[in-house]
């Protein structure tokens, strides 16, 4: 594998030629941009969870060569572990620091009009909803995380570098990602929610669970954070994810760190309810994707008990999540890397976009607040296309 080191602004100009380039797969954080290019090795069919350490450590090591020690694989893990994960250890890897604001060039170009399909439709949504609460009311289930699509057609074709331009200009401190998933299909995203990362012996993890819009004007976003740490609802959701977390995370970890209150972080669309987990590993073999693989599916993107609410998000949401709410990321054979959550992410193919969001129901949770949170995330990508489009009509 070559790596190779360029500036923020080359790295830039890549994304912008990605129709030309083979078998992208980009992924950055605060601190560093990734872009895998080619396929040296690949794993592209289902891994129990179970197994994803050792086959995907097994692939890191057939990699290895005299000149590259310590390859680097990137990769997506699905919701459920019978679908296809996606693993690729690239011919090359372009490492830069952070995009600037000032690199990113978003093409003015109109990607609409759109034709609209509802997976389910609000009121369906909301039955759905409903249901859960009853579930809730009568037997075990705690927490279900349940989620809609929006797909949009459009004649046009749609660029997957257009959109992840986008998202990088509107949301830059999310962990932006664009992959091919084989075939014409890309999955593109913003997501606020580190899973899981591991820097030599430190591992850091930052849990979400509770959020509102987030409003324009800071003083009503000041009183919208303070309902955050004030409601029994989103204050019992956030603690059902962090206690979890902590229980798995507990197992590998010395000097674990989870803080007693959550605090609030805040997107271009939404707020959270956040908490940084921190520790220092008890045992340097364990790698970052072990750490991923047991975390996975947390109660933050499926529910609590996980396989009652994993059993009822199957026989309610009328489409297969695929990568929506499976984990994103990298690491290197020596077990350092970063795996976030794929939320506030769409799948993009030449002619159609879906954008998919979900919401965690627990008792007290109001069917018509749900439909609206879930419109709401949708905005991380939504936003993105109506500024491309507002850009083409000359009123942005």
């Amino acid at each position: 594998m070559l790596r190779k080191t360029v500036g923020s602004s080359e790295m830039a100009r890549s994304i912008q030629c990605w129709a030309e380039l083979e078998s992208p797969f980009y992924f950055s954080s605060e601190a560093v941009s990734l872009l895998g290019l080619g396929c040296k090795r690949q794993i592209h069919h289902p891994v129990a969870f179970a197994q994803l350490t050792e086959t995907v450590q097994t692939l890191l090591e057939q990699s290895k060569t005299r000149s590259e020690d310590n390859p680097v694989v990137m990769g997506i893990i699905p919701f459920n572990e019978n679908q296809p994960c996606h693993f690729v250890v690239p011919n090359e890897l372009r490492i830069s620091s952070t995009l600037r604001y000032q690199d990113l060039h978003v093409e003015d170009r109109f990607l609409g009009p759109w034709r609209e399909e509802y997976l389910p439709i609000p009121s369906a949504y909301g039955d759905a909803v409903n249901l859960a609460l009853q579930e809730m009311d009568s037997g075990p289930l705690k927490k279900v995380v349940l989620s809609r699509a929006l797909k949009l057609h459009s004649e046009k074709s749609i660029s997957p570098s257009q959109i992840l331009m986008g998202l990088l200009k509107q949301n830059p401190d999310s962990y932006s990602f664009c992959a091919n998933t084989g075939g014409q299909e890309f999955l593109v995203g913003a997501s606020p929610e580190l899973l899981v990362a591991r820097k030599g012996q430190q591992v850091t993890a930052n849990p979400l669970a509770g959020s509102r819009k987030r409003h324009q004007c800071d003083n009503e976003n000041q009183k919208l954070s303070r309902s955050l740490l004030e409601t029994d609802k989103d204050l019992r959701e956030h603690a059902l994810v962090v206690d979890a977390m902590a229980s798995v995370l507990q197992k590998h970890c010395k000097n674990l760190h989870v803080p007693m209150m959550p605090s609030v972080i805040s997107t271009p669309a939404m707020l959270h309810l956040s908490t940084l987990i921190e520790g220092t590993l008890s045992n340097s073999d364990i790698g970052a994707l072990q750490l991923a693989s047991e975390l996975h599916p947390t109660p933050a993107i499926c529910g609590e008990p996980k396989d009652i609410a994993r059993e009822f998000i199957g026989q309610s949401e009328p489409f297969e999540r695929g990568f929506f709410t499976g984990v994103i990321g990298w690491m290197d054979s020596r077990g350092n890397g970063e795996w976030v959550v794929v939320i506030r992410s769409a799948l993009v193919s030449p002619h159609a976009l879906t954008v998919f969001a979900g919401a965690g129901i627990v008792p007290g949770s109001v069917a018509q607040e749900e439909i609206e949170e879930t419109a709401n995330k949708m905005g991380t990508i939504l936003n993105v296309l109506e500024q491309l489009n507002a850009v083409e009509q000359g009123i942005a």
